[in-house]
């Protein structure tokens, strides 16, 4: 039996949406879940994830999202996993976070939709799933790490701290963990990330930030 088309298969008002995420043109929802999957690989190969299963189609990335199956996984050498899921609808309710955390989806989970997670799923995944990390079609229609003013950031060992960071980290300027780029490498509390500025300097000058929890204030 031939399948349905996928404009069936999925709200219309919904596809419209999708395909005019990145506020510049209008394109297909097909292109824009194509870019969105070249980034998630492109930021699981950044994290260190090395074992990597992807959708081999935009098609199949669309009916992922219709049966609520994940679009991706990927382990690392420790045998960490992870799962993305691509939701078919615009805010992510407490209901589908639940089957997907509940579900044994993987040791971490990256869910990403139109806008986000409503105000109670957000608060539930801060308080019950601290493996669950969304973002949006927007915000991975452009990796922002390749573009040419976004300098390199590293997450360093204390091994390759120097000297004066070593015994002065509480001292150094704050990198929040909802910053773009730290929610990209999933940079967690406490970490030190070196930032590498190369752009309009003859050599290379380095920066370092300790990463942080926003205030709750």
């Amino acid at each position: 039996m031939t399948a349905p088309p996928l404009v069936l298969v999925m709200e219309k008002t919904y596809l419209s949406r999708l395909a005019q995420v990145n506020n510049t043109a209008h394109r297909s929802p097909k292109e824009i879940v194509s870019r969105c999957m070249k980034t998630v690989v492109e930021m699981l190969h950044d994290r260190g994830y090395g074992e990597i299963q992807t959708c081999q189609s935009a098609d199949q990335v669309l009916r992922n999202m219709t049966d609520g199956r994940s679009v991706l996984q990927a382990t690392k050498s420790d045998g960490e996993q992870i799962r993305v899921f691509f939701h078919n609808e615009d805010r992510v309710g407490v209901k589908q976070l639940r089957a997907w955390t509940e579900g044994g989806a993987g040791d971490k989970i990256i869910i990403v939709s139109l806008d986000g997670p409503t105000s109670f799923t957000r608060k539930e995944a801060e308080e019950k799933y601290p493996n669950v990390a969304f973002f949006t079609f927007r915000d991975l229609c452009v990796n922002i790490t390749r573009h040419t003013l976004v300098p390199l950031h590293e997450r360093i060992s204390a091994s390759e701290m120097p000297f004066e960071i070593k015994h002065n980290q509480d001292e150094l300027p704050v990198l929040y963990t909802t910053d773009k780029v730290a929610q990209y490498y999933d940079f967690q509390p406490n970490d030190i990330v070196r930032i590498t500025r190369t752009a309009g300097v003859q050599e290379p000058i380095h920066y370092y930030r300790l990463v942080r929890l926003p205030s709750s204030s």
